[in-house]
């Protein structure tokens, strides 16, 4: 078993510097999130840097440990993935801190969500593993969020890769690169198989906690 370094589960500048890109810090939303477009029509379908290889090594190191019979199967009855949630390797908090710092003010500047602040949001957070022995790919679906993240994690796989079906495109983000993609309606999209290796992700479902309330 991998030794992680106790310190990635406390989060401070040291942390900030150490783990998130410099593709997102102190960078404005136009400039970090990239909109990918099919043939020349913008998707509403966002590539974003937010973590470096160091942070991506990590993860995969922390998953690698996770015994194989505390991964679920099937917290999503409709079109469940294996996953774990983050609260239950340690992590929640600290990548709760992270959304609100990073990835939240992203997507409401990227989405132009006038009057949203980063505390009005939370998320579901969960790890996914992709084998080809097991689960090797995902049925096309929406996603119960508001908008979502999808991190990638590795690239050490064959295959695999988000496909959205209304676009007709297959996205293959490198680690630390997130796909931003609004949730719930209209963006139906899973995963490809992957045909040799492991493929790691980390996902977030991100509501609103009080929608409809805000005053337009």
């Amino acid at each position: 078993m991998k030794v992680i370094n106790t310190d990635f589960y406390n989060y401070n500048e040291n942390w900030v510097n150490t783990y998130i890109s410099p593709g997102i810090k102190d960078v404005p939303a136009k400039l970090a999130a990239e909109e990918v477009e099919k043939m020349g029509i913008g998707t509403n379908i966002y590539f974003a840097n937010i973590f470096n290889e160091r942070f991506c090594d990590t993860m995969v190191q922390i998953a690698e440990n996770i015994e194989e019979r505390r991964w679920h199967t099937d917290r999503h009855p409709s079109y469940p993935t294996t996953d774990i949630e983050l609260h239950e390797v340690g992590l929640d908090n600290l990548y709760a801190q992270v959304l609100r710092d990073f990835m939240f003010p992203l997507a409401i500047e990227t989405y132009q969500l006038e009057g949203s602040k980063p505390e009005d949001y939370f998320a579901e957070n969960f790890l996914i593993k992709y084998t080809p022995d097991k689960q090797n790919h995902l049925t096309i679906h929406n996603d119960s969020s508001m908008f979502t993240f999808n991190v990638s994690l590795n690239n050490d796989f064959q295959g695999g890769g988000i496909f959205f079906e209304k676009h007709n495109l297959t996205l293959q983000p490198m680690p630390g690169g997130a796909v931003l993609n609004p949730g719930m309606i209209g963006y139906k999209h899973g995963a490809k198989p992957i045909v040799s290796g492991k493929r790691y992700m980390l996902i977030s479902f991100v509501l609103e906690k009080q929608p409809y309330q805000r005053q337009w």
